[in-house]
């Protein structure tokens, strides 16, 4: 598989013999449980020391006594050094068909050639996520394929909910069911929804014992769908569908397509129209892998995909950073089929400043002051400034640790599948961390814009703020070392 990483076993004689000698502890606690599918990973990160004050010359995350090398270690900070040395890395699982447990440890190799590990502890590792879908009422015959609409909800407000739900209602294609996930709203706001949803057994709402915010909300409503459902699709709590929304993104289902997708015309909470399409300031992309790893362009609610795709997409990898559902959703598709594109507005998209990430930010960049060479002189001047800027450490973790964890879960998931040129995309991203070529890559990649192709928004000079931090991070650490007596 690509992105196979150099991997060995850890010595049985390392682990007994001086294993008290490393400490070791992770930021955070590992969760009790992981759903696992077909293949998921787990960022990792924590701080670790040897006690009698070795050296690490090498620091290897250990899976089930499968060692892996970690993405980096050996930083510290004046007001944490105390704490130890800053390492991070992916430990990586396999499809879990029953449920097992999993064990976790860092072993180190010593500048002097010993050797010591540590334990991290455990996690279960289980086929899914624990949820039952949701039974098909007894409705009239039809010879199309059952559509699930997968809606999420928190704290709705119930005009725009009313809208939108009447707005599915009111569909062209007449066989679906949709299926609301609600993170924990208060009792009187499900009251209402409920009054709004009324006895329409086409509805079904399904309240959430505890708050898992919009990721694991959306992974909810995906597993909610009824397993006869043959095609699923997301929906907004507040957007409202134009009338033939589901038929013609089933059309293009139906067709061959594993993922459909449409533009979205932009309005505010009172129904003025912003924009008349999602793609006023930014270049739409459907075909670029590379581009769409770095930034999504497929939003959830524009979106209508075979169950064949959710069953692969699910359970949604652990979150880490800046991760969102549809470009997770997104990039599962594009590795395992044809996605094809709806050139015209089929909902009409609310922007408010409630909303998870809007149209405003999902487009920032050029238009919006001036022509291209206004835009070129901002775009230097906002690199410039992400550059001096002490952000480059919430880039790295936010932006880029979460491209490696998402490209990991691909590889494992869908590797095989993947085209020579999609798998050469995963190495790239996963190699621009630890490579002077990758990082050039990445940095050739940032001038795209100028040439007009946008569709990644400048990520890129983002993910290289963060690369930027942590080699100069590295050669700080490094420096010191050399500094201290041996």
């Amino acid at each position: 598989m690509v992105g196979e990483r150099r991997r060995g076993s850890v010595p049985a004689a390392s682990v007994q013999g001086s294993a008290a000698e490393l400490h070791a502890r992770l930021d955070e606690p590992l969760p009790d449980h992981v759903p696992a599918g077909m293949g998921t990973a787990l960022f990792l990160k924590g701080r670790c020391a040897m006690r009698d004050g070795r050296r690490v010359s090498r620091l290897s995350l250990v899976v089930d006594g499968d060692a892996h090398p970690v993405m980096a270690h050996g930083i510290s900070g004046r007001r944490t050094a105390r704490a130890g040395d800053m390492w991070w890395g992916i430990a990586s699982f396999a499809a879990v068909t029953e449920p097992r447990v999993a064990r976790l440890a860092l072993h180190a190799a010593l500048d002097d050639g010993g050797h010591a590990s540590a334990e991290l502890g455990a996690v279960r590792l289980q086929r899914g996520l624990d949820i039952e879908p949701v039974a098909v009422s007894p409705g009239t015959a039809s010879n199309r394929p059952l559509i699930a609409v997968c809606m999420a909800t928190f704290e709705p407000p119930l005009d725009l909910f009313e809208r939108q739900v009447e707005s599915i209602r009111g569909q062209t294609y007449d066989n679906w069911i949709c299926v609301i996930s609600d993170d924990h709203s208060r009792p009187e706001r499900l009251a209402g929804m409920r009054e709004i949803l009324g006895d329409d057994e086409r509805f079904v709402l399904s309240p959430s014992t505890e708050r898992r915010g919009f990721f694991g909300n959306f992974e909810r409503a995906l597993a909610l769908a009824p397993v006869e459902a043959e095609y699923l699709g997301l929906a907004d709590q507040d957007d409202h569908w134009h009338p033939d929304k589901l038929e013609v993104l089933a059309r293009e289902l139906e067709s061959g397509a594993g993922l459909a997708y449409s533009d979205a015309r932009v309005i505010d909470e009172d129904g003025r129209v912003r924009s008349e399409t999602y793609w006023r300031y930014r270049r739409n992309n459907y075909t670029d892998f590379t581009s769409l790893l770095i930034t999504n362009s497929i939003t959830g609610a524009a979106a209508l995909f075979r169950r064949e795709l959710a069953d692969r997409a699910l359970p949604f990898p652990p979150p880490q950073g800046d991760i969102f559902h549809d470009h997770w959703i997104a990039l599962v598709a594009m590795a395992t089929g044809k996605i094809r594109y709806v050139d015209r507005p089929l909902y009409d998209y609310v922007q408010h400043a409630e909303a998870a990430i809007g149209f405003t930010n999902a487009n920032a960049g050029r238009g919006r002051w001036g022509g291209r060479m206004a835009d070129i002189a901002l775009r230097v001047l906002r690199l410039g400034y992400r550059l001096i800027r002490p952000v480059g450490q919430l880039r790295y973790f936010e932006n880029y640790c979460r491209l490696a964890l998402q490209a990991r879960v691909l590889e494992v998931r869908s590797g095989e599948s993947m085209s020579p040129r999609q798998r050469l995309a995963l190495s790239r991203i996963q190699s621009c961390d630890s490579s002077l070529a990758g990082a050039a890559w990445l940095a050739y990649r940032a001038f795209r814009p100028l040439t007009g192709r946008n569709e990644t928004m400048g990520m890129e000079r983002g993910l290289l703020a963060g690369i930027l931090w942590h080699r100069i991070a590295s050669l700080r650490a490094r420096a010191g070392r050399m500094r201290r007596p041996a």
